[in-house]
């Protein structure tokens, strides 16, 4: 694990971490503090799609008393820990991630999104998608981010033939890009206002 539990001690405003599934207890332990909260679930709340992977644990990130709008397939490792942390810290401190101009365009997203982000721990680029992705689920309800990593459901990789990453689901549309915030943002605006 790439963090302590100091960082935590940094978290001003009350969230919620939410565990479904089996978990060591490690993890939840090392993201423990004074203003997180960690509710135990024993399923999601709507199955976001069927092909998501069974008998792996799944982490919850959202405001207290609000439903997480991001979830970790996966516990967080590697790369995709600074991403966790990172989201954690954008709702306890309401710390910015988005650009001012990428938050306008994501606030005019009105239709439900399933977004799922195909990670691996040691892809950056992956880290940065759920990142950015994470902050703009944060930011509008529509949208929920599902970051999935593919070392726990290595059948995702066949199933779509993927050759290269962060791949993304949006709905149920795959699609490859590139994890540049503007360029996610128009992809997410342009399925959620029913213009693509």
């Amino acid at each position: 694990m790439l963090y302590g539990s100091d960082w935590t001690d940094d978290i001003a405003l009350p969230i919620t971490l939410v565990h479904i599934g089996h978990d060591d207890g490690e993890f939840i332990h090392a993201m423990s503090g004074q203003n997180i909260t960690w509710e135990s679930r024993q399923a999601l709340p709507s199955l976001p799609w069927d092909w998501l992977p069974d008998g792996v644990p799944i982490y919850g990130i959202a405001e207290a008393g609000s439903e997480p709008a991001v979830w970790f397939v996966g516990e967080p490792a590697g790369q995709e820990e600074r991403s966790w942390h990172d989201l954690v810290l954008a709702i306890g401190r309401q710390q910015r991630i988005l650009t001012p101009m990428t938050e306008s365009v994501v606030d005019g997203v009105a239709d439900a999104l399933r977004i799922a982000v195909l990670t691996t721990p040691n892809c950056p680029k992956c880290a940065q998608a759920v990142r950015l992705v994470g902050a703009m689920a944060i930011r509008n309800p529509k949208i929920a981010v599902y970051a999935i990593d593919l070392d726990k459901a290595p059948d995702l990789i066949a199933r779509w033939n993927l050759q290269s990453l962060p791949a993304f689901v949006i709905n149920d549309t795959v699609t490859v890009m590139t994890a540049n915030e503007w360029i996610l943002a128009q992809a997410i605006a342009s399925t959620g206002t029913g213009s693509g």
